[in-house]
């Protein structure tokens, strides 16, 4: 009777990371897009390029960047460095075909918070992204 009928909102739970995903491959953006939907994740922009990734990020102000290394006008390690410059707080995690430990040393100097070669399991991948939105970092590659 005191509180008018209403029954008090739960507390909101957590949120679930805003990801950009930036592959210049459509079938993985798609492929990725799934996989990261169906884990729950919220996928608010893709890009195609490097320069798209900068620009999306900016607007978009995602909370973790899925970014290719190897991309058409920007690769991914200058599109790193620009984003972590531009947009505070933002997580990268590098995504390459390549399991060369001076690729990832690299992109971990520009800022990459992890690095995953492509290939590796999908559960290896949501395990990534769990740990770097966490705020964990691991300079090794996962997959290699």
């Amino acid at each position: 009777m005191g509180d008018g009928g209403q029954t008090p909102s739960p507390p909101p739970g957590p949120t679930r990371p805003r990801v950009l995903l930036a592959e210049d491959n459509a079938a993985m953006r798609r492929t990725l897009r799934e996989l990261l939907e169906d884990e729950g994740l919220v996928v608010v922009g893709e890009a195609a390029d490097g320069v798209e990734a900068v620009e999306r990020a900016e607007a978009l102000r995602p909370d973790l960047i899925l970014m290719d290394l190897r991309m058409p006008r920007m690769d991914g390690i200058e599109a790193t460095s620009l984003v972590k410059r531009n947009v505070p707080g933002v997580r990268v995690l590098m995504l390459s075909a390549y399991a060369d430990p001076s690729l990832s040393e690299r992109a971990m100097a520009v800022g990459a918070d992890g690095y995953v070669v492509k290939g590796t399991s999908y559960q290896a991948l949501v395990d990534e992204i769990e740990r770097v939105t966490a705020g964990g970092v691991r300079p090794a590659p996962a997959g290699a």
